[in-house]
């Protein structure tokens, strides 16, 4: 209705949509997706998890992200989305690009895992928890300060 004196009725939101950085059971931080599992399996099953929802073994780009999966991981070895490419000469991500030495990787195995005290390799047939990251909804790093 327009009120006494109004030209217009105010604007309303109809209705008012919310749309979620991340889809449920994912966990939202600096513009990325996060999906920590609660089950095991090996290394290729996990990616192969994480590429069914559109997303990798987790991509760590600097240390403030490694800090954050090794608060939300709990006790737990996770895959992350490294490993040693027998035609390249070091380690490779999931997507890819070379490792650029962010961390150091405990083992000269193939597959990296993430655990309460260091970054290490193992066999990749070996079963861990692991954890999976894409871009937010909005499909670009959103920064908060």
């Amino acid at each position: 209705p327009i009120l006494s004196g109004a030209t217009e009725p105010s604007p309303v939101c109809q209705p008012c949509h919310y749309s979620a950085p991340c889809e449920e059971d994912w966990i939202w931080y600096r513009g990325k997706c996060y999906y920590f599992a609660e089950t095991y399996d090996e290394w290729n099953n996990s990616q192969s998890f994480c590429v069914s929802h559109n997303a990798s073994l987790s991509l760590i780009d600097t240390q403030e992200e490694l800090d954050f999966l090794r608060r939300h991981k709990g006790l737990y070895d996770h895959w992350i989305g490294l490993y040693r490419d027998t035609n390249e000469p070091g380690w490779v991500w999931a997507n890819g690009s070379m490792f650029r030495n962010t961390f150091p990787i405990v083992g000269d195995s193939p597959c990296v895992y993430l655990n309460n005290g260091h970054v290490g390799s193992a066999a990749c047939h070996g079963d861990k928890k692991w954890i999976c990251n894409k871009m937010d909804a909005n499909g670009h790093m959103t920064h908060f300060y």
